[in-house]
């Protein structure tokens, strides 16, 4: 018998006070079996040859099977520990195993309080400033202890908390309490777990929650996602190469299940298992599974919310419409009347499939069709829909035949599915013989006569009054087309006759202008214009009339209805157009703006011409867009989106821009967008778009708030994105905060709380955050005493020393307060003169400044009384 042959586990917990057996597999047909505990050489329970012994047996504490099981009658502490099992056969071969044996009350729960919600006794006292999770854990033993996680770039990461244990003399059970303080607005979406460690957490060793915070997500686009059933169906979580992810869905009937969580925390152990795999497969998808599936990504800081919809196909292979009155067939003829009804339908499938009713080509002319009713029924059992719609139809008397169609749209998943057609014919024996009724064409002629007639009248008389038909129908955009054909030589032999004599008289600028435009626009339509052709219309006649044409232009573009495309053609022509003394920027932006006004295109029209002016290299689109801005109060959410898109492609570097556009234009746009204003401050910020300067950013945020559109929190929140992102350096980010907080944007608690948010980030660099300790000391935004409970113990007194010293050389001889805090620091470490020079000379402190902190009076005084104190101590000894 070898070792392999005796099976036990590796660890057994055992209730506190309970009966426990201890058992093994092994073969039953050994000859002794033998129990030792602790490494003890001499066994304490055995039986051999089918005897029972042992000091464990004698005691009474422990009994021992026929088949070599341990009983351990009431289970103590003194019985936790390391045994041994020992199986012998009668020749004395055998195997052996140890295992661990720990006597527990084991933690059941493990529940989380959110203090934001919980009327919990625990959350009464707690800051509101900063928001808490409380974890408890209750009635157990021996002690674990609890730790929070949290989710960061580098994974699971310990966060700092304030844990509490109490004992209960009477049960002798511990009950244990962690506090975990946050701060909503350093973070998105944010994942904590509360870890139980040690021997009594074996059944419950972690609980979870997930928090959403202030900043807000990024979210991709929906997808819509459409699987044939029984086929796998696979999904990405997290996205983005971000560290955290929870899979989460919301199916049809409104449940929700949290299918997968992502690298949330570490084993009890300490160790971090390896990064999960960022792919789930839910495999032979059926009709269940349908929902809408949520991946939200976080680094512990940001995060993104992707949507998947995910709907089963169903699909037979022979599937048609049916109409009602064909039976199963999805062809078939029956009798046509006057007017009738009828319906189509299509069964089996998932997701529905819409019908159209629609008549064949040679039926077109004489079938009209009215749909009346679309009905959906889902089957439950089977979980496919059918669709039914019922129409009603007409055609003339003496119809001989139509064919109705019934027509499934095409669906972006699955194939073509073919129509149905229904033939219907009629007995048209007592209609009368084709042909056309003789008094019908009678009419029909005198009515061609008398039209002719007419005709040749008005014409016969506007030739013997000598009025020129071209010139009375002027106001038209025909009528000028015609005369700069004539003017161009242009007219054809038969409009010829239609020359009046008052083609003699002399023609004004206007009047020849507008011919040229007239015929500009002709070939604009037409397509055979090329870039340059305004401009040489332009010059061409200024040259000849010494006039300059732009008043007219101008006029031409807001007086004629022309075509929406053609006249922004014009606008686009003209500010392509070479500049000179005459064609200049301000008149390129006005007519721009009589075009887009004139035209009423929406903003979002406007602005995409803007773009296209700007990649065409045209130099008056800053001005246009400020001419549109200006008058603009109201941008939906999509538009401000343009906008922002339109100015990135505008100029990538504001500091170019900034003389042009002024930020104050885009606070007057968006004040009634907030939402969409913060995501597009967020994504900006975040996404270290670089066209947009951090100066822009700042004046944009202080805009905001000043009009009261956000929040002190939001205003503060985001100056500390830019300083996380790197947008903003360290001492920037201060004094941006005392500007603000001089100017009332933020309360000094707001301020407060976002650089304690800061500083828990573990962001900052060591210099950074001496930066951000001195600046707060030296304002007097958190007190000395504050600072020394935040740090405790974790700092030495050269650290101490050296924080203090650029504020007690600034300011010795105009605020005392460094000084003081600075002899707090000798005072607490009993710092003498030769210490404080090792510190200076450490610090690289120039000697003058050493000299005049070492000869203050009050430090030099503390100083002293440190270095003669210790003497008189060495004396004493």
């Amino acid at each position: 018998m070898s070792q392999d042959n005796v099976a036990c586990k590796e660890n057994y917990y055992i209730h506190r006070y309970s009966s426990a057996n201890i058992s093994c597999d092994h073969d039953t047909s050994f000859y002794t079996v033998r129990w030792y505990f602790n490494d003890n050489e001499v066994s304490f329970l055995l039986i051999d040859g089918g005897s029972k012994g042992g000091s464990g047996y004698e005691s009474g504490e422990y009994d021992i099977t026929e088949e070599g099981v341990m009983i351990i009658k009431r289970a103590e502490a003194k019985h936790e520990g390391s045994y041994k099992i020992v199986v012998l056969g009668k020749g004395g071969l055998g195997g052996s195993q140890t295992m661990m044996v720990y006597v527990t009350v084991p933690v059941e729960t493990l529940s989380i309080l959110d203090c934001t919600t919980s009327t919990s006794e625990l959350c009464k006292d707690k800051d509101k400033i900063t928001s808490s999770l409380i974890c408890e854990a209750r009635d157990y033993w021996p002690s674990v202890k609890l730790q929070w996680t949290q989710i960061s770039e580098n994974g699971s990461t310990v966060v700092p908390t304030n844990t509490s244990m109490t004992f209960d003399t009477t049960s002798l059970l511990y009950s244990s309490s962690s506090v975990l303080e946050y701060i909503p607005e350093l973070f998105s979406y944010q994942y904590f777990t509360c870890v139980a460690i040690g021997n009594a957490a074996y059944k419950v060793s972690n609980k979870s929650m997930t928090m959403k915070g202030n900043l807000p997500f990024h979210e991709i686009p929906r997808k819509d996602v459409y699987v044939m059933k029984g086929v796998d169906l696979t999904l990405y979580c997290p996205h983005d190469n971000l560290p955290f992810g929870q899979l989460q869905v919301q199916r049809r009937d409104g449940t929700e299940k949290v299918i997968r969580v992502f690298n949330s925390h570490c084993p009890n152990d300490g160790s971090c298992a390896e990064t999960e795999s960022r792919v789930t497969t839910i495999e032979n998808v059926n009709n269940d599974d349908d929902g809408l599936y949520q991946c939200i990504s976080s680094n512990g800081v940001m995060a993104t919310k992707n949507e998947t919809d995910v709907t089963t196909v169903i699909f037979p292979d022979n599937l048609e419409p049916i109409f009602g009155s064909c039976g199963s067939t999805a062809k078939c003829t029956q009798p046509l009347s006057t007017s009738g009804s009828g319906n189509c339908s299509i069964s089996g499938v998932k997701p529905p499939v819409k019908l159209s009713m629609k008549a064949d080509d040679l039926s077109k002319d004489l079938l009209t069709i009215h749909t009346i009713d679309e009905s959906i029924v889902h089957d439950d059992l089977t979980g496919t829909i059918t669709t039914t719609i019922t129409f009603n139809y007409e055609v003339p008397e003496c119809t001989e035949s139509v064919t109705l169609r019934c027509v499934p749209e095409p669906v972006e998943y699955n194939r073509p599915i073919e129509e149905a057609t229904l033939q219907l014919e009629s007995d048209t024996s007592n209609c009368p013989e084709k042909g056309g009724s003789p008094a019908l064409i009678v009419i029909l002629i005198i009515f061609i006569v008398v039209v002719i007639s007419v005709v040749l009248a008005v014409y016969i008389y506007k030739r013997r009054t000598g009025v020129n038909l071209l010139a009375e129908v002027l106001s038209t955009a025909r009528a000028k087309c015609n005369n700069g054909r004539e003017e161009l030589g242009e007219i054809s032999e038969e409009e010829e006759p239609l020359k009046t004599s008052n083609q003699a008289e002399v023609e004004t600028p206007k009047q020849s202008f507008l011919k040229l435009i007239c015929l500009f626009c002709e070939k604009l339509e037409q397509g055979k214009t090329i870039e340059q052709d305004l401009h040489k219309l332009l010059t061409e006649f200024y040259s000849t009339h010494k006039v300059d044409p732009f008043p007219f232009l101008d006029e031409f573009v807001e007086t004629e209805q022309l075509e929406n495309e053609v006249a922004m053609k014009v606008a686009i022509h003209f500010a392509e157009c070479k500049r000179n003394d005459w064609i200049i920027s301000s008149k390129v932006a006005k007519l721009l703006n009589t075009v887009l006004e004139k035209q009423q295109l929406s903003l979002v029209e406007r602005i995409g011409v803007f773009g296209q002016m700007y990649e065409k290299g045209q130099d008056d689109f800053e001005k246009a867009l400020v001419c549109l801005t200006s008058k603009t109060s109201i941008l939906d959410h999509e538009l401000l989106k343009k906008l922002l898109q339109c100015m990135m492609r505008l100029n990538r570097d504001y500091e170019v821009l900034k003389p042009k556009i002024d930020h104050n234009i885009f606070i007057t746009i968006m004040k009634d967008c907030k939402d969409e204003l913060y995501r597009q401050y967020h994504n900006i910020i975040t996404s270290g778009e670089k066209w947009i300067s951090t100066k822009m950013v700042i004046s944009l945020l202080a805009a905001s708030r000043r009009s009261n559109l956000d929040t002190d929190s939001f205003f503060a929140l985001q100056l500390s994105s830019l300083l996380l992102n790197e947008r903003l350096s360290t001492g920037e980010y201060l004094e941006e905060l005392k500007t603000s907080l001089e100017e009332n944007l933020i309360s000094k608690e707001c301020l407060v709380a976002q650089l304690d948010g800061c500083i828990k980030s573990d962001k900052l660099t060591k210099q950074s955050l001496w930066e951000t300790y001195r600046k707060s000391l030296e304002e007097d935004w958190i007190t000395f005493e504050t600072l020394q409970q935040k740090i405790g113990d974790k700092w030495e007194r050269k650290e101490w020393v050296k924080l203090l010293l650029p504020i007690a050389i600034g300011h010795q001889h105009e605020n005392a307060k460094p000084i003081e805090m600075l002899i707090d620091v000798i005072k607490k470490y009993q710092i003498t003169t030769d210490d404080m020079k090792t510190i200076l000379d450490s610090a690289g402190i120039p000697g003058e400044a050493q000299e005049m902190l070492l000869t203050n009076e009050k430090i030099s005084k503390k100083l002293g009384k440190s270095k003669k104190s210790r003497k008189d101590k060495k004396e004493k000894k």
